[in-house]
Formats: structure tokens, C-alpha cells, sequence
């Protein structure tokens, strides 16, 4: 269970946002009722104009990883951090995008999928020729660090449509074989449904497969 608490506090034009995110405890077995218990409550607080997310992933030794897009001053940003032990304060943040990229601010928060020191992120860039009349248009990228998200790599092009249109709602996961599986829904077919699409990568995210439609 994961529990956001959002409270503003106006400090001169900025808004402060509190993200409360609450751990949770391994079921306790050998109580008769199986109750659940939960961790202490971990707080990040962020004193800038917006704030989408976070994304919240636990890993097999408890560490909690977050991501999630800033915008202060009109810069936007995606940032990841993670406690470095299980009950642990969350650590510094960590930028994810590259200076010269523009995140999307738009109402979900960044997929996030880690496994290890391997943590891979998708979300949304600023369409290179957004116009006025496509507001919504942006790019998919994805974003993979092998250091436990202590450094990002450049990003790589996720869609492989060339239409400025949006490429939303996605969602990432990295399977046993440590293929790396996203799904996410577009309009490149102009269709007035849109369609859900689907590409992986086998090279640790260096690079991904022709994208390929699921549904009709």
C-alpha cells in the first residue's frame, strides 16, 4: 500500500508539495489474523511549482525506488532516488533526463521498473515539432542506469512512428531473461480509437525492437 499525502505552503511564488510514501511490511505470517504492518512513513519534500508522481517500485531487498517529473521555473525534470537499505531515508535525488531534454508534463508519472543495480524508467518528451493545434504530441523514451541510479545513460527512442501525436499511458517491465517489455497507447493509426502498442529490448535498453500493435 502506498499512501501520498500532498500539503502546499506558498514560500514567495513557489508551492512546496509533501509526497508521503508509506513501506510496506512483509505479512506476518505467524499472527493468528495475518494483519499487515507497515514501515515507518517516508517523506521528500519539494519546494517547486508541480510535481507528477511517484512512481514506487520495492525490490527484493526491500530498497524503495521512486521517479517522478519536477517543474520549477519552467523546467521541467525527471528525477529517481531510492533508500539505500531496507527502512532506509530516501536519498539525494537524481536527475534522470539529459539537460538538452524537455520532459512532458503531463498527468501520469514515469514508469518505473528495477531490478538490482538496473533500474529503467519510460516517459514522456516534448515533441520536437509541437505545434499549437497538437498540444498533446510528445515522444516516448526510455531511460536505464546499471549503477543503481546513482548516473542515467542518454535515452533512447521508444516509438518508432514519426507522427507528432501522443504516446501515452505506458507501462515497463523487465521480465526473467532481463528483456525489457513496454506497452503503451497511441493514435498513429488516426483512428478514433486509439491503439496499444508494445516494443522490447534485449540489450539492456541500448536499443528496441520494431513496435508492434496488440490490439484491433
Amino acid at each position: 500500500m502506498i499512501e501520498h499525502t500532498f500539503g502546499t505552503k506558498r514560500l514567495v511564488w513557489m508551492v512546496g508539495i509533501a509526497v508521503s510514501v508509506v513501506s510496506l511490511a512483509p505479512m506476518a505470517l505467524a499472527d493468528p489474523d495475518h494483519s499487515l504492518r507497515f514501515g515507518p512513513r517516508l517523506t521528500t519534500d519539494h519546494k517547486v511549482r508541480a510535481v507528477v508522481g511517484p512512481s514506487v517500485r520495492i525490490d527484493d531487498e526491500g530498497r524503495i525506488s521512486l521517479a517522478w517529473i519536477e517543474e520549477d521555473k519552467d523546467i521541467r525534470t525527471v528525477f529517481y532516488a531510492r533508500t539505500e537499505k531496507q527502512e532506509g531515508s530516501i536519498g539525494a535525488p537524481v536527475a534522470v533526463n539529459q539537460p538538452t531534454e524537455a520532459p512532458y508534463m503531463r498527468q501520469e508519472a514515469p514508469a518505473l521498473a528495477v531490478t538490482g543495480d538496473d533500474v529503467f524508467l519510460t516517459w514522456a518528451l516534448t515533441h520536437p515539432k509541437l505545434t499549437p493545434d497538437k498540444p498533446f504530441s510528445n515522444e516516448l523514451r526510455l531511460s536505464r542506469s546499471r549503477d543503481g541510479g546513482k548516473s542515467f545513460l542518454p535515452s533512447v527512442l521508444v516509438n518508432d512512428d514519426a507522427q507528432v501525436i501522443g504516446h501515452s499511458f505506458d507501462s515497463i517491465h523487465v521480465a526473467p531473461d532481463g528483456a525489457i517489455h513496454v506497452a503503451w497507447i497511441d493514435g498513429r493509426e488516426g483512428k478514433k480509437e486509439p491503439g496499444t502498442f508494445v516494443t522490447r529490448s534485449t540489450d539492456h535498453g541500448r536499443t528496441v525492437a520494431k513496435n508492434l500493435k496488440v490490439d484491433e
